[in-house]
């Protein structure tokens, strides 16, 4: 699956003048704070890399050793899990470029990732290894340690997610569910754009498609809410 894999080095030097770029990864929240230089000098320390996919392929699976720490560059990216009978979980869709993603075991050891990555379309991913994560180094490099700093945040903020997916589903029926996710995930103006396709908010409330379909007809037909194509209110 991987298109391309050049030192990261490399890659600045060649998209150097690429602002928007450069300001996507400066976006981060894993280099929330830091400078260009700082964010380039962990970036060539750690010998990141830059992957290529394409649509449907497995950035890494749920029985995967977990190598390093991802960054969405470009594209969109579903996780989730498979249960016992097959049925594909998606517990969420990462299309934000600058989101980070796959470090949930990465510091335990031995253990496998335990949740899919699939590529939704043409995806690159910027990879930061593990073993530069795991502690600062011998010159205890400020910037290092401010990106671990970041680091424990994400973690943090990741716990959060899924307290609040936990609450979705522990909600009862699918109508529960659905309000439940919808009044997590609103704006002031009580809107939601939705993110996921339909089948990918079907897997994440851990139902069927149609199911999904029906009970949001239902709700529109009753006033409760106003769907109009991905924005429902």
């Amino acid at each position: 699956s991987k298109i391309r894999g050049d030192f990261i080095m490399d890659w600045i030097k060649e998209r150097r003048n690429d602002t928007a770029l450069f300001n996507l990864i400066r976006g981060s929240h894993l280099f929330h704070e830091m400078s260009e230089k700082e964010i380039a000098d962990c970036l060539d320390c750690s010998c990141a890399r830059i992957e290529g996919f394409v649509r449907n392929d497995t950035i890494f699976s749920e029985n995967d050793i977990p190598a390093g720490l991802m960054i969405l560059i470009s594209g969109s990216v579903a996780m989730g899990r498979h249960s016992s009978d097959g049925k594909r979980n998606i517990t969420s869709v990462i299309n934000t470029p600058g989101d980070v993603f796959g470090y949930g075991q990465l510091f335990l050891s031995g253990n496998q990732q335990g949740f899919f990555a699939t590529a939704l379309k043409h995806t690159e991913v910027l990879v930061m290894p593990r073993n530069f994560l795991a502690g600062t180094c011998e010159k205890n490099c400020p910037h290092h340690n401010k990106l671990i700093s970041n680091m424990f945040e994400l973690m943090a903020h990741k716990a959060l997610n899924l307290d609040s997916r936990l609450e979705i589903i522990a909600s009862g029926s699918l109508r529960r569910r659905i309000a439940k996710f919808l009044l997590i995930n609103s704006n002031l103006d009580n809107k939601e754009a939705l993110s996921m396709s339909r089948q990918e908010m079907s897997d994440y409330l851990n139902t069927t498609r149609p199911s999904l379909s029906r009970e949001l007809m239902k709700m529109q037909k009753e006033g409760l809410i106003d769907a109009s194509g991905k924005t429902i209110q």
